[in-house]
């Protein structure tokens, strides 16, 4: 049976005026075995194996210009990191791009208000190999699924969620995206993560 566990709080990109603002949680994912599919543990360990991964989410404002990106590249250099969601790119159209640095990014805007909105997932080179689908449900909702071990695989749903004065359609349609994402893929884990 497989466990996760919430260990720390790690700071995440930007600053922030509130310490709480910007935080992510570091996950561990535990096969403790005796399942029908557990993996096999090697014959000098008797540790279950493990596997941890560092999520984060940023409000980003913008990632328009080509500095903007670079900043954000820099500043990923002072932390640890797994994947990053993004909110508020205002980068119009869908597209998958590998950075100048290696990481895997994904993201989705409209095409004709892309000043407004957009979202996207930011992989670390280390995992772009584990990868299995990208897939975007509208330009609030985005996911991607990377395969964690031979059994396990981790969907992670990036969303940018209407504000409060939005119209209730706006709403019952952006958390209708969200269910749509969990239904679209099977896997053992799901985080939601956004803003």
């Amino acid at each position: 049976m497989a466990n996760i566990k919430t260990y720390e709080t790690v700071p995440q990109v930007g600053r922030a005026p509130s310490p709480q603002s910007h935080t992510s949680q570091q996950v561990s994912l535990m096969d403790y075995g005796g399942g029908k599919h557990s993996l096999k543990q090697s014959t000098n360990t008797s540790r279950p194996s493990k596997t941890s991964l560092n999520v984060s989410t940023f409000n980003i404002r913008t990632l328009k210009s080509e500095d903007r990106l670079v900043e954000l590249e820099e500043e990923l250099q002072h932390i640890k990191w797994d994947i990053l969601g993004l909110c508020e790119t205002r980068l119009p159209g869908e597209k998958c791009t590998t950075l100048k640095s290696g990481h895997l990014m994904y993201q989705r805007n409209t095409e004709n208000n892309a000043h407004v909105g957009g979202v996207a997932i930011l992989v670390n080179k280390r995992l772009t190999h584990k990868v299995i689908e990208m897939r975007s449900i509208s330009n609030r909702v985005i996911y991607i699924t990377i395969k964690i071990s031979q059994r396990y695989k981790l969907q992670v749903i990036q969303v940018y969620a209407p504000t409060s004065t939005a119209e209730d359609e706006e709403i019952e349609s952006f958390y209708e995206d969200i269910s749509m994402a969990q239904k679209d893929e099977k896997a053992h884990f799901t985080l939601i993560i956004g803003d």
